[in-house]
């Protein structure tokens, strides 16, 4: 008996040293904020000792660490279940279930902390932050949005304009080995590939792009230069430049590619790459002469800051913070300049829906200011990046990981419900050249449908907003004038742009 005895002793105390040994190498993990392998460990450790407040919370703030706001929501509900839970984990449900969407339940959760913890000061914020996500998401009608067909279940990404498709980076497009998965996510590395573009904004036919420049870890998002046919690429720096908590640590860096005889070649670094600090994240303006980008050197604002050069005799200047009207003391990512110099971006410094939300700022004489969130259904309360648009700023992409909760990224297209054009004129007499006032103008479709109409004022004048089409029919009505219809092409003005017309008109025979 007294052999068994012990024998049960020394079997409980190996059980009890591998339980102990796997926590301390999950909360090295966690420390790190290496929270894919935390989790692993974490997972192994739990059936050792079920119900462990440790472990169980761990696994919450791991996953919540990784946006996998679904998962670290259902392990502190089991918390909840078994009853093992403080004061805090109520505000915390209640943050999660605002990240998964569920605004009345994360204010009902927000209301039964403060019966516990009354007069708290991050209470009335957190209200505050609920009602203005609710309202963000009010009115999904400004854009429709539409997962692409070629989106795998990895994940898809950042996607850039390039001739008659974009370029975007994939790790699951084609057949992959086993060999290549990355140990954190089971995921190859992300790849370069182009797909074309259809005219409802399908991306079709992808094909593994700029090969050359293709290395065994991640490579885009890129930007493309098209006045001087430059890529600019994000990649890893090929050496490590430093070890941290044990861990190795590798900065991002932008490379430059030319097209020579068809194939993109390696043509040089961005003269701002450092073994300190990362660059990354490159956008180009559509003229060629300015050149942003994020980083997280010294003397910014916080995490990731917005960076741009400008060109000089060929040569970019020195990087100029966009300021701190855009950046925050948290992440600025993935900056694209639009043709009418809008600068979108994602952040999570400032306030959204959740995660990393998609921004736009406007430009008043080189300066940012009026940072507006884009609001749903562009946002969600998952990660959402990498919004471009196209020329003509009605339809564009972005990158998003609100699908599902495994934090793989997918690519939506984007369009615009409404582009408002202005149209204002006036109406003359074609021999007299007098203002003709009370004449009805009817601006119709490809269809004949009317879309917009305004009747002449007393100077002749007229003016309504539509919205924005690739061709329009003019229509004039007035009882001492011939009918007269006209066509006017709005395929090149841009949104918010006026369109002024003049109108003569023949009297009738």
């Amino acid at each position: 008996m007294k052999y068994y005895l012990t024998t049960l002793i020394l079997l409980l105390t190996i059980s009890t040293f591998g339980q102990d040994k796997l926590v301390k190498s999950a909360d090295k993990k966690f420390k790190a904020r290496d929270y894919e392998k935390a989790i692993e460990l974490y997972t192994q450790a739990l059936p050792l000792k079920p119900g462990s407040y440790h472990i169980m919370k761990r696994l919450v703030l791991c996953n919540q660490g990784i946006g996998n706001t679904g998962v670290a929501e259902e392990w502190l509900q089991k918390l909840f279940d078994i009853g093992r839970v403080t004061t805090t984990d109520y505000y915390l449900y209640s943050k999660l279930l605002l990240s998964n969407g569920k605004y009345e339940e994360s204010l009902e959760w927000l209301k039964k902390y403060e019966e516990k913890k009354p007069g708290d000061k991050k209470i009335e914020p957190a209200k505050k932050q609920i009602e203005y996500i609710k309202n963000l998401v009010k009115d999904s009608s400004a854009f429709h949005i539409e997962s692409i067909a070629i989106n795998t279940r990895g994940s898809e990404l950042g996607t850039c304009y390039y001739k008659n498709g974009v370029i975007l980076s994939s790790s699951s497009i084609g057949h992959k080995k086993a060999d290549t998965k990355l140990a954190s996510n089971n995921l190859p590395f992300l790849d370069l590939f182009f797909a074309e573009e259809e005219n409802d904004g399908l991306l079709v036919n992808p094909v593994p792009f700029a090969e050359r420049m293709k290395t065994e870890f991640n490579d885009g998002p890129v930007g493309y230069d098209p006045v001087n046919d430059v890529l600019y690429i994000t990649r890893f720096a090929p050496h490590k430049a430093e070890v941290k908590n044990g861990e190795d640590v590798f900065h991002l860096q932008v490379v430059k590619a030319e097209n020579r005889d068809g194939e993109w070649s390696p043509s040089g670094e961005f003269f701002m790459n450092s073994p300190n600090y990362s660059i990354a994240h490159p956008s180009i303006s559509p003229d060629g002469q300015r050149i942003y980008f994020v980083s997280d050197m010294p003397g910014g604002y916080g995490g990731y800051d917005i960076y741009f050069c400008y060109k000089t005799v060929g040569k970019w200047s020195q990087p100029f913070n966009v300021g701190p009207a855009v950046n925050t003391r948290k992440n600025e990512l993935f900056p694209f300049i639009a043709k009418d110099g809008s600068l979108y971006f994602s952040s999570d410094g400032h306030s959204g829906l959740g995660a990393l939300d998609i921004f736009v700022a406007t430009s008043e004489q080189g300066v940012y200011s009026g940072i507006r969130n884009m609001g749903y259904p562009i946002n969600s309360t998952k990660d959402d990046v990498g919004f471009i648009l196209n020329k003509s700023l009605t339809k564009g992409y972005f990158s998003t990981n609100r699908v599902n909760d495994d934090g793989f990224y997918d690519i939506f297209s984007l369009e615009f419900s409404f582009v408002p054009v202005h149209i204002r004129g006036v109406v003359k007499d074609n021999e007299t050249k007098e203002v003709i006032k009370d004449v009805l103008v009817e601006l119709k479709n490809p269809d004949g449908k009317i879309i917009g109409e305004s009747t002449s004022r007393d100077e002749g004048k007229f003016s309504c907003t539509i919205n924005k089409i690739g061709q329009m029919m003019l229509v004039t009505s007035a009882d001492s004038f011939a009918t007269l219809k006209t066509q006017v092409n709005l395929s090149s003005v841009m949104p918010n742009e006026e369109v002024v017309l003049e109108v003569f008109l023949n009297k009738r025979k």
